[in-house]
């Protein structure tokens, strides 16, 4: 599905600091569909994906939940958490995942110790607010049509091509919104070309034309 990532942990940071981040690692595989960590958790761990693709949620009163960010190799999984001691997302393996994992005070000692890996992850961290505010808005201002464009492209570009290993129930989840819309959309997109898709992938044929139908929020 994946392969494992060569490139370093986290890019541009210094070999040195790559070799002391690696040491207060440990190995971690998750399944599609598993969960590293859920909102409402005392503590979250740190994960640093070298294959694969996670999802954060951010939850609402109701217990339903929207996609905050998309997290693969070079991303950092539950840093906020780590920084700032809440657990205020959930984050998911959307394809089978392995990495990398650490706990958030082993990670805040080194960080005290290295200022090149402090400064990264305060870039890391930033990014990933950025991606959170632009999904708030995305979700807030754009028809869902537009928003499953764009979701698909974003999931195309994380897994390197024009295919996505999602579930309709994935895309619904993501999205917050029933199955029974995905699917009716869905079959509108495939009806016209621009989609094929068996159970847990989507493959996109007019990439010139879901690309017009996405809304112009970022896709990456």
């Amino acid at each position: 599905m994946f392969a494992e990532s060569s490139s370093p942990l986290l890019p541009g940071l210094e070999s040195a600091d790559q070799d002391a981040l690696r040491a207060i690692c440990a190995p971690r595989t998750l399944s599609r569909g598993e969960a590293f960590y859920i909102q409402g958790d005392e503590t979250a761990g740190l994960l640093f994906p070298r294959s694969g693709l996670m999802r954060s949620s951010a939850g609402v009163a109701d217990g339903e939940g929207v996609l905050a960010a998309l997290i693969g190799p070079g991303g950092i999984v539950g840093l906020s958490a780590a920084l700032t001691g809440r657990v205020c997302d959930s984050a998911t393996a959307l394809t089978e995942v392995v990495g990398l994992t650490t706990d958030g005070a082993r990670l805040r000692r080194l960080a005290a110790e290295r200022p090149g890996l402090a400064l990264i992850l305060a870039g890391v961290a930033a990014g990933q607010t950025a991606e959170s505010q632009e999904e708030l808005a995305c979700y807030a201002r754009h028809r869902i049509e537009q928003r499953l464009a764009r979701l698909l492209l974003r999931l195309a570009a994380h897994m390197g091509g024009s295919e996505v290993l999602v579930t309709q129930d994935d895309l619904a989840d993501m999205l917050a919104v029933q199955r029974t819309t995905v699917t009716a959309l869905a079959s509108r997109l495939k009806d016209a070309g621009i989609l094929a898709y068996a159970r847990g992938r989507i493959r996109i044929l007019d990439r010139e034309r879901i690309v017009r139908l996405a809304c112009g929020c970022p896709q990456t």
